[in-house]
């Protein structure tokens, strides 16, 4: 796998992946495993209209929940590397 930056640059592109199976023709992406995690339920009350600092704390606690799940699964998937590889 290759990201070809400079080609992209010429062409306006944020990046240009090249992958094995496009090389041989084949444009049907490799199997991948992923796990999805979901959090909590999060409910908020109050109006679409709240100041900007109310809903910047809400909008800190979303941020907040999803970055600890990402640390979650990341330090779980690194637990299972270490035990299968």
């Amino acid at each position: 796998m290759a990201n070809l930056k400079r080609v992209a640059a010429l062409l306006g592109m944020p990046a240009l992946p090249i992958v094995p199976q496009l090389a041989l023709g084949l444009w049907a992406p490799l199997p991948v495993k992923y796990r999805l995690y979901f959090g909590e339920p999060m409910h908020f009350e109050g109006d679409p209209d709240d100041e900007d600092d109310v809903i910047e704390r809400k909008v800190w606690a979303v941020r907040t929940a999803i970055e600890r799940m990402l640390e979650q699964g990341l330090a779980r998937r690194k637990r299972l590397r270490d035990i299968f590889f």
